[in-house]
């Protein structure tokens, strides 16, 4: 037993039990040698605990070892945070409640971290889309996250397929900042903080999961709606550390593509629905990036 790895997977809710029960099932097909023993924390981010009848069934079956907990403060990043706390394993991984993980997931990521000797190691996350999707959206890549050769150093991360040495999470407070709770971007703070201190954080392009897109995510209200957010969560990630001067250079720099993809709007509009995508999401990721001049955030997970 002294020679056996623990991983901790580590596994946020909210009112989705059947996407719930495809990443658990997921996570019961791993294939990984005798010497790993794999513990999956579940936390519901639901007060009413929504998700505790697909954890009873899941217990029932016995083909993983599972525990459950509650956060009743709707809070993405508290909910992370208590995840972490739960587990003493060497490693921690996390996965989202709408992946579902290939068998070879966590082997993939625990071999990269090991052969790189790596702090961290990510994944991609490949979106499927249904046969009815728009094909702007496609095109755009609407939902899509960028790709690198396995072995590559980032200097950026996000919960949805990862594997983190325990040791780099417990070096943090928190490690999640609940100021992100609402809004989005406490997974994104924490891995830059984590690269800016010296983490080394890894890129393994065979460790993945995928993500079926659902249909209210393929409208140009959602494309604005996460352009925004996201444009809004780069700048209260990466703007603090800059110097006045930086500030000035980056926000005159944010007002002039904003007008650039005004003027170009109407031309969008005439050569058809994937030009109107691309300069949308450049329009409302600059304004995202401008709106932390007032100081007012855009919560899109608060229900």
């Amino acid at each position: 037993m002294s020679n056996q790895v623990q991983i901790d997977v580590c596994l946020c809710t909210f009112m989705r039990p059947e996407l719930l029960k495809a990443t658990l099932t997921s996570i019961e097909r791993q294939q990984l040698s005798p010497d790993i023993n794999v513990k999956v924390f579940v936390v519901d981010n639901d007060a009413n605990a929504s998700a505790e009848f697909v954890i009873n069934e899941f217990k029932m079956r016995g083909l993983i070892d599972i525990v459950y907990d509650v956060e009743p403060e709707q809070n993405i990043a508290l909910a992370r945070n208590r995840s972490v706390s739960m587990g003493k394993g060497d490693y921690v991984a996390f996965i989202d409640d709408d992946e579902v993980a290939s068998e070879i997931w966590l082997k993939q990521l625990l071999d990269c971290l090991h052969q790189y000797d790596a702090d961290a190691v990510l994944g991609p996350v490949i979106p499927l889309y249904p046969p009815n999707a728009p094909s702007w959206a496609i095109e755009v890549g609407l939902v899509d996250r960028p790709n690198f050769k396995t072995g590559t150093t980032i200097n950026f991360g996000r919960t949805g397929n990862t594997l983190v040495k325990r040791s780099l999470l417990e070096s943090y407070d928190g490690p999640f900042d609940p100021e992100f709770g609402l809004s989005g971007g406490s997974d994104s703070l924490f891995f830059r903080r984590a690269a800016k201190n010296g983490a080394k954080l890894i890129w393994c392009n065979e460790s993945t999961v995928e993500e079926a897109v659902p249909p209210e995510r393929m409208t140009f209200g959602f494309l604005k709606k996460r352009s925004f957010r996201g444009g809004q969560s780069y700048a209260r990630i990466f703007l603090p550390a800059a110097s006045f001067l930086e500030k000035i250079f980056w926000f005159l720099k944010r007002f002039i593509y904003t007008l650039t993809a005004i003027l170009l709007w109407p031309l969008a509009l005439i050569f058809g629905q994937k030009y109107l995508a691309r300069v949308t999401r450049k329009l409302f990721l600059n304004l995202g990036q401008l709106s932390v001049l007032t100081g007012r955030y855009f919560y899109e997970y608060r229900k």
